[in-house]
């Protein structure tokens, strides 16, 4: 959405009659509201500062990532927002709101690599040696785009067909696992030189029962990729399904055809493997697993009851998540609340509208269509009032015309960091104190 879409609607002075008589009030062609103005509007393309009305939270000690500007992966203080940047495009993608995820490779830097044939591999990692007609070789360590890496050479002439493995954890009973987990692993990846022609490039998630591999996860074979290490993040995910399986391994498999020539070298930055079903922001580590702490955007007391209004009002969201449509828990992208679960206004996964007042449902809207996750930006408008809901991305507004509204006293932007949070980012977020008419809410997410 462009910067400064609302500009000329926010903050304007609404006197005492700031709810009355002004439901459904329209500005012509332009399509701005012109008799109310946005109570609340976060435009957090803009990047720094926060918003002085938010209160925004991430305990230590892990680290937090994000990029920058200028495309260079940065790590966040402690209590730091993140607002992160396409590393491509460099343009801005928002607010980045993250659960808490942790980082079992135990050293995602590399700590320990030194140069040589074959050369030493970095502590706590293994990978395949010289062998079979196949040289291997460390070829140098360093930093590109704030990504730390280490530059890994395997070429020759294989005189039997086999897989070299780098595996991020060197032995097979260090990252505890169970049968029915989902795992989500993660890596920098860039052909540094030579060619992938000889080989079959994958990710691999190997489970095992702490000393024999029981099942193997592939990624698609790797043919090409970014020239920007910081543009080549890769990912695998896996669900564990064999009983016996204990502990996992993340590896890069590459495997080679006897008596076929190859030669590459392979640029590898900071490895992630992660209880989860996709893959977070870089967590770095050197000695030992590290977790990161959730993203908390509130807005609380007297912050938040300037802008609110308890009967009636409008909600403009827009944003996106990596989160795949459809998994549990719903993604939250806001929640009003009064802390607790009983008095929610929110969205939910695909639901862009779900009221609960008293623990009871009041409305739940999904609209048509849907949310799209996943990373692609969304944008939907919801309005409450009692027995007057409605929701509508794109497509036709989705109504309910029953149900009471609760009583809440603060906004989580992103979702609460306890259930569903968005994993994702914020790009703007408005607040209309009226329920806009459906028309209206239509034309607010064009």
């Amino acid at each position: 959405m462009p910067s400064g879409l609302y500009s000329g609607v926010s903050g304007l002075a609404l006197g005492t009659g700031l709810y009355k008589g002004t439901q459904g009030l329209w500005g012509g062609a332009s399509g701005l509201i012109n008799a109310v103005g946005a109570s609340l509007s976060l435009n957090f393309l803009t990047g720094a500062p926060l918003d002085s009305r938010i209160t925004f939270t991430r305990a230590g000690p892990g680290l937090a990532t994000f990029v920058d500007s200028s495309g260079v992966l940065q790590t966040a203080a402690i209590d730091t927002p993140r607002f992160d940047y396409n590393p491509t495009t460099l343009a801005s993608l928002g607010l980045l709101i993250e659960e808490q995820r942790t980082n079992s490779v135990r050293n995602s830097t590399g700590v320990g690599a030194v140069a040589g044939t074959p050369g030493t591999i970095p502590t706590t990692w293994g990978a395949s040696t010289s062998g079979s007609g196949i040289t291997r070789e460390i070829v140098g360590t360093g930093t590109e785009n704030g990504v730390s890496y280490i530059d890994m050479r395997f070429s020759g002439t294989p005189t039997a067909t086999l897989a070299l493995n780098i595996a991020f954890e060197g032995a097979a009973n260090v990252i505890v696992a169970a049968s029915g987990q989902t795992w989500t692993e993660s890596l920098y990846l860039k052909l540094q030189a030579g060619s992938f022609v000889g080989t079959q490039t994958t990710l691999s998630i190997l489970g095992t029962d702490g000393t024999t591999g029981l099942e193997n996860f592939q990624s698609a074979n790797i043919t090409s990729t970014p020239s920007n290490l910081v543009a080549s993040r890769l990912s695998l995910t896996a669900t564990l399904t064999n009983a016996l399986t204990t502990h996992v391994q993340p590896r890069l498999r590459i495997s080679v055809t006897n008596g076929v020539p190859f030669d590459i070298t392979l640029r590898i930055g900071q490895p992630q493997m992660e209880l989860g079903a996709f893959a977070t922001s870089v967590i770095p580590t050197t000695t030992a697993g590290v977790t990161r702490a959730p993203d908390i955007a509130t807005i609380t007391g007297a912050n938040f009851s300037s802008w609110f209004n308890a009967s009636e009002g409008t909600i403009v969201f827009s944003g996106d998540s990596v989160r795949p449509t459809g998994l549990a828990p719903a993604t939250r992208t806001f929640q009003f609340d009064d802390g607790t679960t009983s008095q929610n206004i929110r969205s939910g996964g695909t639901a862009t509208l779900q009221v609960v007042n008293g623990g009871g449902t009041q409305a739940n809207i999904t609209t048509s269509p849907a949310i799209p996750f996943n990373g692609t930006v969304f944008k939907f408008a919801s309005a409450y009032k009692a027995n007057d809901f409605a929701s509508v991305t794109t497509g036709a507004v989705g109504v309910d015309p029953s149900g009471t509204i609760p009583t809440v006293t603060q906004l989580s932007l992103g979702g609460p960091s306890t259930s569903g949070v968005l994993n994702g980012h914020i790009r703007t977020f408005t607040y209309y104190p009226v329920r806009l008419a459906n028309a209206q809410l239509r034309a607010l997410t064009v």
